[in-house]
């Protein structure tokens, strides 16, 4: 367990400057960052690369900031994440006054093998400013299998200009399954609101869905744009 407060505050539940080959989390990491004038950054697990993670207990990851930036991760990798198994929770929230930005799980470049959610993954963010929030993110493909037969993948956020996403690809996904639940909900409070539960900014290969995609969008001021599953998005999505 770990919190920090500061004019400016970083916490982190695991860290390695290169990268972590294995680990299991059984119990609970909780994480907690209180910026009281500046930006806030919490971090369940951060490393370069991610061999193998395995949950099956309770990732609890919260970012506060009073007067500037917050951005809250489950789990982040500055590189690539090989295989990952959630059956526990991960829950990831975010609130700042400037902006906030929240990530179940963070990959900046690829998840390069199977990707499994048997439990639940759940992010909200919510900020004065823009928010944006996104369940599972990577900045280039989903390269191997992603499973989804848990509980759920829920997103929620809002801000001034809302953008939120059950599943994100900056490149291609190859194969995704959908058994269990993915629902997605942005609100726009002066501006527009972007909600999408798949989206690849390239293509996606096969997909099955014998599950419930749950999507939807509020703009107030502004324009409100919900999507079930789409490949190609302007270059905006991005964060």
């Amino acid at each position: 367990k770990v919190e920090v407060t500061g004019a400016n505050a970083e916490a982190y539940g695991v860290y390695a400057g290169g990268n972590i080959n294995n680990l299991t989390n059984e119990g609970l990491i909780s994480v907690f960052a209180n910026a009281t004038g500046g930006y806030a950054s919490a971090y369940g697990v951060e490393a370069n690369s991610i061999g193998n993670f395995t949950n099956s207990g309770d990732m609890v990851v919260t970012a506060n900031a009073t007067g500037g930036n917050a951005e809250a991760y489950g789990v982040k990798a500055s590189n690539n994440i090989d295989s990952f198994t959630n059956s526990g929770k991960i829950e990831v929230s975010a609130t700042g006054d400037s902006s906030a930005s929240a990530y179940g799980v963070y990959a900046v470049n690829s998840f390069t093998g199977l990707f499994e959610n048997n439990g639940t993954i759940q992010v909200s963010a919510t900020a004065t400013g823009d928010a944006k929030g996104y369940g599972v993110y990577a900045g280039q493909d989903i390269a191997g299998d992603f499973v989804n037969r848990g509980n759920s993948i829920k997103v929620e956020v809002t801000g001034a200009n809302a953008e939120a996403y059950g599943v994100y690809a900056g490149g291609t996904i190859n194969n995704l399954t959908n058994e269990g639940l993915i629902s997605v909900f942005a609100n726009a409070t002066s501006g527009d609101a972007i909600s999408a539960g798949v989206n690849a900014l390239q293509s996606i290969g096969d997909f099955r869905n014998s599950g419930i995609i749950a999507v939807s969008a509020n703009a107030t001021g502004g324009e409100a744009d919900a999507v079930g599953v789409l490949a190609g998005w302007p270059d905006e999505t991005s964060p």
